[in-house]
Protein backbone atom coordinates (compact mmCIF):
# COMPACT_ATOMS: atom_id res chain seq x y z
CA UNK A 1 0.00 0.00 0.00
CA UNK A 2 1.30 3.59 -0.92
CA UNK A 3 1.91 6.03 2.09
CA UNK A 4 0.06 9.40 0.86
CA UNK A 5 2.43 12.26 1.94
CA UNK A 6 -0.41 14.86 0.56
CA UNK A 7 -3.05 15.08 -2.23
CA UNK A 8 -2.64 17.25 -5.07
CA UNK A 9 -5.50 19.09 -6.74
CA UNK A 10 -5.07 20.16 -10.35
CA UNK A 11 -6.74 22.51 -12.63
CA UNK A 12 -5.52 25.60 -13.79
CA UNK A 13 -2.72 24.91 -11.52
CA UNK A 14 -1.20 22.43 -9.09
CA UNK A 15 -2.73 23.12 -5.46
CA UNK A 16 -0.94 20.96 -2.58
CA UNK A 17 -3.76 19.47 -0.21
CA UNK A 18 -2.47 18.57 2.98
CA UNK A 19 -4.95 15.42 3.09
CA UNK A 20 -8.94 14.30 2.51
CA UNK A 21 -11.24 14.78 5.15
CA UNK A 22 -13.18 12.06 3.73
CA UNK A 23 -12.93 8.52 2.94
CA UNK A 24 -11.53 7.50 -1.10
CA UNK A 25 -14.90 8.33 -3.34
CA UNK A 26 -16.70 5.69 -5.25
CA UNK A 27 -15.43 5.03 -9.00
CA UNK A 28 -19.07 5.33 -10.63
CA UNK A 29 -18.89 7.19 -13.96
CA UNK A 30 -20.77 10.21 -13.59
CA UNK A 31 -21.61 9.61 -10.38
CA UNK A 32 -21.38 12.15 -7.34
CA UNK A 33 -18.76 12.50 -5.42
CA UNK A 34 -18.00 14.60 -2.19
CA UNK A 35 -14.71 15.21 -1.14
CA UNK A 36 -13.05 16.94 2.01
CA UNK A 37 -10.23 19.19 1.62
CA UNK A 38 -8.41 20.20 4.47
CA UNK A 39 -5.38 22.73 4.33
CA UNK A 40 -3.17 23.59 7.83
CA UNK A 41 0.54 25.15 7.62
CA UNK A 42 3.49 22.88 6.45
CA UNK A 43 6.15 22.86 4.55
CA UNK A 44 4.98 21.37 1.21
CA UNK A 45 6.51 23.33 -1.87
CA UNK A 46 4.06 23.78 -4.88
CA UNK A 47 5.68 25.40 -8.29
CA UNK A 48 8.88 25.96 -6.76
CA UNK A 49 7.53 28.55 -4.23
CA UNK A 50 6.13 28.06 -0.62
CA UNK A 51 2.64 28.44 -0.49
CA UNK A 52 0.60 29.37 2.88
CA UNK A 53 -2.75 27.33 3.49
CA UNK A 54 -4.53 30.13 3.31
CA UNK A 55 -3.55 31.09 -0.17
CA UNK A 56 -3.76 27.41 -1.01
CA UNK A 57 -7.18 27.29 0.42
CA UNK A 58 -8.61 30.75 -1.36
CA UNK A 59 -7.14 29.17 -4.67
CA UNK A 60 -9.15 26.48 -4.27
CA UNK A 61 -12.46 27.83 -3.37
CA UNK A 62 -12.35 29.93 -6.16
CA UNK A 63 -13.85 27.12 -8.47
CA UNK A 64 -17.08 27.54 -6.97
CA UNK A 65 -18.23 30.61 -8.50
CA UNK A 66 -19.59 28.67 -11.70
CA UNK A 67 -19.85 25.28 -9.97
CA UNK A 68 -23.05 23.90 -10.90
CA UNK A 69 -23.48 25.46 -14.29
CA UNK A 70 -21.97 22.63 -16.59
CA UNK A 71 -24.52 19.89 -18.22
CA UNK A 72 -23.23 16.51 -17.83
CA UNK A 73 -24.24 12.77 -17.84
CA UNK A 74 -23.48 9.38 -19.01
CA UNK A 75 -23.65 7.85 -22.66
CA UNK A 76 -24.95 4.53 -23.49
CA UNK A 77 -21.68 3.52 -23.49
CA UNK A 78 -20.85 4.52 -20.41
CA UNK A 79 -18.80 7.23 -20.88
CA UNK A 80 -19.60 10.29 -18.87
CA UNK A 81 -19.43 13.71 -20.84
CA UNK A 82 -19.66 17.20 -19.71
CA UNK A 83 -20.86 20.83 -21.43
CA UNK A 84 -18.87 23.53 -19.64
CA UNK A 85 -19.22 26.95 -20.39
CA UNK A 86 -17.81 29.56 -18.46
CA UNK A 87 -17.88 33.49 -19.05
CA UNK A 88 -14.46 34.95 -20.24
CA UNK A 89 -14.01 36.79 -16.92
CA UNK A 90 -14.64 33.24 -14.68
CA UNK A 91 -11.24 32.86 -12.28
CA UNK A 92 -10.61 29.72 -13.36
CA UNK A 93 -10.47 28.51 -17.18
CA UNK A 94 -12.76 25.40 -16.26
CA UNK A 95 -14.29 23.07 -13.47
CA UNK A 96 -13.12 20.14 -14.27
CA UNK A 97 -9.91 18.77 -11.92
CA UNK A 98 -7.99 16.05 -10.56
CA UNK A 99 -7.51 14.72 -6.93
CA UNK A 100 -4.89 12.95 -6.40
CA UNK A 101 -2.39 11.39 -4.05
CA UNK A 102 1.03 12.24 -3.97
CA UNK A 103 3.18 10.13 -4.23
CA UNK A 104 0.95 8.77 -7.37
CA UNK A 105 -0.91 5.23 -6.75
CA UNK A 106 -2.01 4.67 -10.83
CA UNK A 107 -4.37 1.83 -10.75
CA UNK A 108 -4.14 1.24 -6.87
CA UNK A 109 -6.86 1.91 -3.66
CA UNK A 110 -5.94 5.60 -3.82
CA UNK A 111 -5.26 6.33 -7.67
CA UNK A 112 -6.73 9.86 -8.31
CA UNK A 113 -9.40 10.75 -10.11
CA UNK A 114 -10.91 13.49 -12.81
CA UNK A 115 -13.83 15.05 -11.77
CA UNK A 116 -16.08 17.84 -12.71
CA UNK A 117 -17.14 20.44 -9.62
CA UNK A 118 -20.63 21.05 -9.09
CA UNK A 119 -20.33 22.94 -5.54
CA UNK A 120 -17.69 24.01 -3.10
CA UNK A 121 -18.85 24.55 0.52
CA UNK A 122 -16.68 26.44 3.25
CA UNK A 123 -16.34 24.11 6.24
CA UNK A 124 -14.37 24.98 9.01
CA UNK A 125 -12.57 28.23 9.54
CA UNK A 126 -9.79 28.32 11.84
CA UNK A 127 -6.65 30.32 11.16
CA UNK A 128 -4.89 26.88 11.45
CA UNK A 129 -6.99 24.73 9.82
CA UNK A 130 -9.27 25.57 6.63
CA UNK A 131 -11.56 22.88 5.30
CA UNK A 132 -13.52 22.88 1.88
CA UNK A 133 -16.51 20.42 0.71
CA UNK A 134 -16.35 19.50 -2.95
CA UNK A 135 -19.05 18.12 -4.73
CA UNK A 136 -17.99 16.55 -8.53
CA UNK A 137 -19.33 14.62 -11.11
CA UNK A 138 -16.83 11.42 -11.83
CA UNK A 139 -15.34 11.34 -15.18
CA UNK A 140 -12.68 9.18 -15.18
CA UNK A 141 -9.42 7.77 -13.30
CA UNK A 142 -6.79 10.37 -13.58
CA UNK A 143 -4.53 7.46 -15.11
CA UNK A 144 -6.97 8.00 -18.03
CA UNK A 145 -5.97 11.18 -19.37
CA UNK A 146 -2.59 12.57 -19.20
CA UNK A 147 -3.70 16.26 -18.17
CA UNK A 148 -7.22 18.54 -18.39
CA UNK A 149 -6.66 19.13 -22.40
CA UNK A 150 -7.03 15.42 -22.68
CA UNK A 151 -10.40 15.47 -20.26
CA UNK A 152 -11.62 18.06 -22.66
CA UNK A 153 -11.01 16.41 -26.22
CA UNK A 154 -12.78 13.38 -25.31
CA UNK A 155 -15.53 14.05 -22.83
CA UNK A 156 -16.34 18.03 -23.23
CA UNK A 157 -19.29 16.67 -25.72
CA UNK A 158 -23.04 16.04 -25.44
CA UNK A 159 -23.76 12.08 -27.19
CA UNK A 160 -26.87 13.79 -28.68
Amino acid sequence: MTDVDYWRFVGDETIVVDWITTGHPPRTLGGDVEVGLAFAPSNYYSSETRIPHTDRYLEVRKYGRYAGRAEYGVAHEADAWYQERLPPDAPVDSNVVMIAPAPADSGGVFEGFWGLITEVSDGNKLDDYLTLDISLVYLADASEYADRSAVEAALSKSPV
